[in-house]
């Protein structure tokens, strides 16, 4: 049994992250300050004995840290909105917590794997391959912040901890308990479709023919969890991702769909052309993974599973009763 910190443990992926661990046998410790991360998400394992967790910034657990055995870094500002309103504290925290990381586990033989993002890839043509220039945007568009300390965050890693470090390049996640605040399309979409279904208004549709890459969120922890227990994987930057990408237009009518079969109303949809970000960046048309390196190391990338996903947030956002995780 390891003793395997996870940060951003109340998150979206990490709560997923955590209950699978646990499941697994590990013993997890758990670091999430809970300022977007919640409580509810880690339900069904606050109370096991092999969980544990604590309530304060990844800068404010160096111990917990010191003492791992494995450290699956997850914490992060998250969500558009949040990223172009808090550029300097993203740059600020994402390098603060990776520095306080990489020098916890300067004495230890901790396994190291840290999430990194598909924004580091900017405006480069897909599918994006590991190996790929990095274009992160011009230095005076807020949302360039994000990629810029994301990429600064892996340079530090595998600069410092080659030996031990992983990097994962997460492309678009979905499934239950992402937050629409945080502006997260999926979450967003769906209680906007519910909303517009319910009043018998409009479901407001930006950039129909824009396309992104949904992975479902439980396959997603399936292959974080393979990295962590593969040898091949470490000193590599891996892209984490579901690679066939679907239209934005062809999303939101899926979306319309499912939120008619769960409450009976459908949705009315109405397109609209978004453009240029208010942040002075342009909104990349297309973007999806190469998972050539994923399925080398592993055996294993994300099956493309959409509209089980869709079903998944329309049912949550319903107030229906997911089935928790079994926990042994």
């Amino acid at each position: 049994m390891r003793r395997i910190v996870v940060t951003g443990a109340a998150g979206f992926i990490g709560s997923h992250l955590c209950e699978a661990l646990v499941a697994a046998g590990e013993q997890v410790i758990g670091v999430d300050s809970c300022i977007t991360g919640r409580l509810g998400n880690l339900a069904t394992i606050a109370d096991h004995p092999r969980f544990r967790l604590i309530q304060k910034k990844v800068t404010h657990t160096r111990r917990a840290l010191r003492d791992a055995d494995a450290i699956i870094h997850l914490a992060a500002h998250v969500g558009p909105p949040h990223v172009v309103q808090y550029a300097h504290a993203v740059i600020r925290d994402h390098l603060a917590d990776a520095l306080v990381i990489s020098d916890a586990v300067k004495h230890s033989d901790a396994r190291l794997l840290v999430a990194s993002s598909s924004e580091v890839y900017g405006g480069a043509i897909p599918p994006h391959v590991e190996t790929d220039a990095l274009m992160i945007g011009p230095t005076d568009a807020a949302r360039s912040a994000y990629a810029a300390s994301k990429v600064a965050v892996e340079h530090l890693m595998l600069r410092n901890h080659p030996e031990r470090a992983t990097v994962m390049r997460f492309f678009n996640v979905a499934g239950p308990r992402q937050r629409a605040e945080g502006g997260c399309v999926l979450p967003l979409w769906v209680a906007g479709a519910l909303h517009a279904g319910h009043h018998r208004g409009t479901f407001l549709l930006h950039d129909a023919e824009h396309q992104r890459a949904f992975a479902d969120v439980a396959d997603v922890v399936r292959c974080i969890v393979a990295l962590l227990d593969c040898e091949g994987s470490v000193g590599e930057v891996v892209n984490v991702g579901q690679p066939e990408p679907i239209r934005m237009g062809a999303l939101a009518e899926m979306v319309a769909d499912s939120v008619e079969a769960a409450t009976g109303h459908r949705p009315e949809i109405r397109h609209a052309q978004r453009g240029t970000g208010s942040n002075g960046s342009a909104f990349m048309p297309i973007r999806y993974p190469d998972v050539t390196k994923l399925r080398a190391l592993i055996g294993f990338v994300p099956p493309n599973r959409m509209r089980a996903s869709v079903d998944a947030v329309v049912a949550e956002q319903c107030g229906q009763t997911m089935r928790p995780a079994e926990v042994a």
